[in-house]
């Protein structure tokens, strides 16, 4: 009896993985792809994610494979127009969900009417006139990562990925909180590791299915690390919005607010005078922007 019941369970199995196999396999036909064999984990473990990606970067959009999950990459500018002429392309993937673990349920892992509301409230954050007021903190950072170079021209070699983002997180962090972290010249503070940490594993647990459940991953020694480095993003962000809130409650201005206007100040409006935006809601933008361009 146990014999039969095994058996049958395995045949449905076997059945269920070939439909899916087939199905994955008429999909490919419609997008640019990788060849796909017909097994679970062949595709995913035979090369690695990112060298898939390299190999399709030709193509405006292209599709890689998770086991039976697809991912469909935008690359080039004339794909991203074509999906942003339709509005039901702005409705989330489930996928996002591992994004809200980290960033809330910002601009980028918000559903679709949340979505909406924000863009209207972000619009003056991006206008010309704002956006040419950040050009002295660009300036001033370029600077800094020129002598940062002639200082490794001693050096026999010099990788410059790191101290590239590194250089960009203080631009980022210094235009949307409008405070100096320092990242170029302390690339081991716990806040910069943390924001870094806190992308990668993010990005980790959607390339691992197995991290996909939340009991496994929460509970997993890599879901702790990844709890920790979050509340430290989450407490170092918290405490700047609480003083620039203390400062505008108080009507003070920032040291800096005659050169540029950061993107906490147009939020921290949004909040408190025109109550359009939540205290967590300030947070969670806050760290999506940080995140999102700091750690790319």
């Amino acid at each position: 009896m146990l014999f039969e019941i095994v058996a049958c369970v395995s045949i449905a199995v076997i059945a269920l993985l070939a439909k899916l196999s087939w199905w994955r396999q008429h999909c490919n036909r419609l997008i640019p792809s990788e060849k796909l064999s017909f097994s679970i984990l062949w595709d995913r473990f035979n090369g690695s994610f990112w060298k898939m990606v390299n190999k399709l970067r030709k193509y405006p959009l292209f599709c890689v494979w998770i086991t039976y999950m697809p991912f469909v990459l935008i690359h080039k500018s004339e794909a991203v127009k074509d999906l942003l002429l339709v509005n039901k392309n702005i409705e989330k993937s489930w996928i996002y969900y591992f994004f809200q673990a980290v960033v809330g349920k910002g601009l980028f892992t918000c559903d679709r009417a949340q979505w909406k509301d924000r863009r209207k409230l972000f619009a003056p954050c991006f206008q010309s006139n704002m956006l040419k007021g950040y050009l002295t903190v660009f300036n001033e950072h370029s600077h800094k990562f020129v002598n940062y170079l002639m200082k490794e021209t001693e050096n026999e070699f010099t990788s410059i990925d790191f101290p590239i983002s590194l250089s960009t997180l203080d631009i980022v962090c210094e235009c949307i909180m409008g405070v100096k972290i320092g990242a170029l010249e302390n690339g081991s503070k716990q806040f910069v590791e943390s924001l870094h940490r806190s992308s990668d594993l993010a990005m980790a647990r959607v390339l691992k299915f197995w991290q996909w459940p939340d009991l496994l991953y929460w509970n997993s020694k890599t879901g702790r690390d990844a709890a920790n480095h979050k509340k430290v993003v989450h407490d170092f962000s918290r405490t700047v919005i609480d003083e620039r809130k203390r400062r505008y409650l108080n009507g003070e201005k920032a040291d800096d607010s005659s050169r540029y206007k950061s993107l906490l100040e147009v939020l921290l409006k949004l909040h408190i005078k025109d109550q359009a935006l939540d205290e967590e809601g300030v947070i969670q933008e806050v760290v999506t922007f940080i995140i999102g361009v700091g750690s790319s």
